[in-house]
């Protein structure tokens, strides 16, 4: 590690406060306000953080930012992340852009993506949402493909609503497609 406080750990167990490191590599990683370019453990708890990748057993991020998390159980809190795979989510006032999860749970969050088996949303939000069985209280979804759906459920297109709403961007995509060959022509 240089004077600035950046580098690369490999240890047993890892507590980092207000650092900007590269890779850690531990049995149970906690960092507070810290930033990391990738941390594989077997227990990750973040609090005030950011990190490029996280990957472990179980994750647990406060107030954090990550760019992939790749966890057997994850439990988020005021934090947000690109792109989260998991078994178990849980994430309160959490933010993802694309989740795939075997079950999710989501408390006043969202995610522009959902795929999952099991997802249980409480004045939550989703774009596009598919999975097994959804239980929903007070939340709405744009796109909602579900075997069984439970709950006070708002999904924004209904089935006759996406026929139209396809057929219609349909029409206006070929519409521009078709301007812009006969203006290559000339």
């Amino acid at each position: 590690m240089n004077d600035r406080g950046t580098g690369d750990y490999a240890t047993r167990d890892r507590d980092v406060h207000q650092q900007e490191i590269g890779d850690v590599s531990a049995k149970d990683v906690a960092m507070t306000m810290s930033s990391a370019r990738s941390i594989t453990a077997e227990r990750v708890d973040l609090r005030q953080c950011a990190a490029q990748a996280i990957n472990g057993q179980a994750v647990g991020v406060r107030q954090g930012v990550a760019l992939t998390i790749g966890s057997h159980e994850v439990d988020m809190t005021q934090s947000a992340a690109a792109l989260l795979r998991a078994d178990e989510l849980h994430a309160v006032q959490g933010s993802c852009i694309a989740t795939l999860a075997n079950q999710a749970t989501l408390d006043q969050a969202g995610s522009q993506v959902l795929l999952c088996r099991q997802a249980e949303m409480q004045q939550s939000g989703a774009v596009v949402m598919a999975a097994g069985n959804v239980h929903m209280e007070n939340s709405a979804v744009l796109f909602l493909l579900a075997n069984q759906v439970h709950g006070d459920v708002r999904v924004l297109l209904d089935r006759n609503s996406a026929i139209g709403f396809g057929a219609a961007f349909g029409a206006v995509v070929g519409l521009v497609l078709a301007l812009q060959r006969l203006f290559r022509r000339r």
